[in-house]
């Protein structure tokens, strides 16, 4: 029999590389690895090896297991799913059950189910019928308010897929935390164990359901009939704590009922009021109408019904030089330039820094938020600029402005009465003498900017039809079925939507680098071929690019010639 053998250089992106290059030699049906010389190392014996890190995945028949580079067997050829390695280094393992093909997806049913590492450190032992990932944002449902929660009932069809678990190519996170269960069909009464170890931190059929712990608790939910309570169970000690409930269906709530643990406090809801609670459950503070907390600056905020605002910090203290006002905008950004404009009891604005102190004064009738290092200011109905120190960068006599996108910005965009855009030098103060009708932050020395006069008839989507869910279009659309004859109905007019999307992208010194028409979702993608390139794109290249990039969004009317430069696309 004659032996064929394909050559493939294994030498993945981000996967260490083998210490020898190995070939893949196929039998037949059967294939396994050689060295450069011929010589096997894995036996040409299974029905296929593949890649695994460091190591090789085979399988033989429906069962799988780790080849080394050398030829040795480092995981038994006995599991019956191993998956991929994710971007974190770790794979689903199964031992057992039985798998089939519902289309495009793989299911198991009995398979006992566990997690395996690049270094083939089994740290969840492969006996769980159900293991699933928290991947899902829990703010989606309003009840949830915050956090990750685990898979959803992810099995369609017959009620024979019910108790199935649907496979996917691999895990999706690091696995920090994974819920366990006895059901494979579902997540409901699922426990979590920690996915570093193995250990089993919350049992099963406990929670009806259960969030990803966050500084060590975790939230969860009991429902009944007609009422639900809710609470936190600490997965370090496992004590549970039960902090509130309503008589309402869990699925009929309207509103958060208690957020994550932020530092040492929590805040509950009672559909009411909010109150914030230590570890212990008992009541810091209470009486809020909102509470809110922002991840970038750890700093908790409560407004009292009565209208005053509390600031404190992750133990429930209260925050020095932040008491007194009625209002506070949080930066989402962190850093030691990050401010804070706060509302006075006479409604006007002024700016502290993170330690409390004012560093501009309560003159302003509207601020902009603290991202960056600069702020925008409104005072007599006009917008300026000020700078982290609260020094004036841009005098307040104009109708509009946009915040940079990043630290020491020398640039900004500020909008005169005629409604255009300008480019302005907050060191220099001049301003630029070109308007815009739409533009995009500054960063990295480029802009996505919108002239008043860009032809886009000139552009791409002149003849290839990028389809815009409009009630524009759709009234077009319908004219065209009723009257099949009139021939305007053939062309489906831009969207004045999505006309205002194209623009073209500049620099610094308002040079045009990508002279195509083009929306500013594909701007990093613009990015990385300028700086590839090291200069502007050229029509021609810019007019490739799209074709390439929305190729899987343009249609073409059959009722015109296809421009032949798009044809190769």
């Amino acid at each position: 029999m004659t032996l064929f053998l394909i050559v493939i250089l294994i030498s993945l992106g981000g996967v260490q590389c083998h210490a020898e290059n190995l070939y893949l030699s196929v039998k037949g049906k059967k294939v396994g690895m050689v060295d450069a010389q011929g010589n096997e190392v894995i036996p040409v014996q299974y029905a296929e090896v593949v890649p695994w890190g460091k190591y090789y995945r085979v399988r033989k028949k429906n069962r799988f297991g780790i080849f080394n580079d050398k030829g040795q067997v480092m995981l038994p050829i006995e599991y019956s799913q191993l998956t991929m390695l994710n971007c974190y280094g770790k794979a689903l393992i199964c031992k057992g059950g039985t798998f089939w093909w519902q289309g495009a997806l793989e299911y198991s049913l009995r398979g006992r189910f566990g997690i395996i590492d690049k270094d083939l450190n089994m740290i969840v032992p492969c006996e769980h019928k159900g293991l699933f990932e928290f991947r899902n944002d829990a703010s989606e449902k309003r009840y949830y308010g915050e956090g990750l929660c685990l898979d959803d009932d992810n099995v369609p069809g017959p009620a024979n897929f019910r108790h199935s678990y649907l496979l996917t190519d691999t895990l999706s996170t690091d696995c920090r935390y994974i819920g366990i269960s006895d059901n494979q069909g579902n997540t409901e009464k699922a426990g979590i164990a920690d996915g570093y170890n193995g250990k089993k931190l919350v049992p099963n059929k406990v929670y009806d359901i259960v969030f990803m712990p966050v500084n060590g608790m975790s939230r969860w939910y009991m429902k009944k009939r007609s009422s639900v309570t809710y609470g936190y169970v600490n997965v370090e000690t496992g004590e549970s704590l039960e902090v509130g409930s309503a008589d309402e269906k869990l699925e009929n709530l309207t509103y958060m009922t208690h957020s994550d643990f932020h530092g040492n406090v929590a805040a509950v809801n009672d559909g009411k009021t909010w109150r914030l609670i230590n570890r212990s459950g008992e009541t810091l503070r209470n009486d809020y109408k909102d509470i809110r907390y922002s991840l970038a600056t750890h700093i908790w905020v409560g407004h009292h019904t009565n209208g005053t605002l509390d600031v404190f910090d992750e133990d429930g203290r209260d925050k020095a030089g932040f008491q007194g006002y009625t209002d506070i905008i949080l930066s989402e950004d962190m850093g030691n330039k990050v401010l804070f404009p706060v509302k006075n009891k006479d409604g006007n604005w002024g700016v502290l820094n993170a330690e409390g102190a004012v560093v501009a004064p309560f003159i302003y009738e509207e601020i902009s938020t603290g991202r960056c290092d600069v702020l925008g200011v409104k005072k007599g109905g006009l917008w300026g600029f000020l700078s982290n120190q609260g020094e004036d960068l841009l005098p307040c006599r104009y109708t509009g402005v946009t915040m940079p996108a990043e630290n020491d910005a020398a640039f900004v965009w500020v909008r005169k009465s005629d409604s255009l855009w300008y480019k302005a030098n907050v060191y220099t103060k001049k301003e630029a003498a070109a308007g815009y009708e739409r533009v995009e932050a500054f960063k990295d020395g480029l802009a996505w900017v919108r002239p008043s006069d860009l032809n886009t008839q000139n552009g791409i989507l002149a003849t290839a039809l990028v389809p815009v869910e409009t009630d524009a279009n759709q009234a077009v659309t319908k004219k065209k079925n009723d009257d099949d004859e009139e021939e305007e109905s053939a062309v489906i007019p831009e969207s004045q939507d999505y006309v205002q999307k194209w623009g073209v992208i500049i620099n610094e010194q308002e040079d045009v680098l990508f002279p195509e028409a083009v929306s500013a979702e594909y701007l990093p993608q613009i990015k990385a071929a300028i700086k590839k390139k090291g200069g502007a794109l050229t029509r021609s290249e810019a007019h490739a690019f799209l074709l390439k990039m929305s190729a899987d969004k343009r249609m073409y009317l059959m009722t015109k010639k296809i421009d032949d430069n798009d044809w190769d696309y």
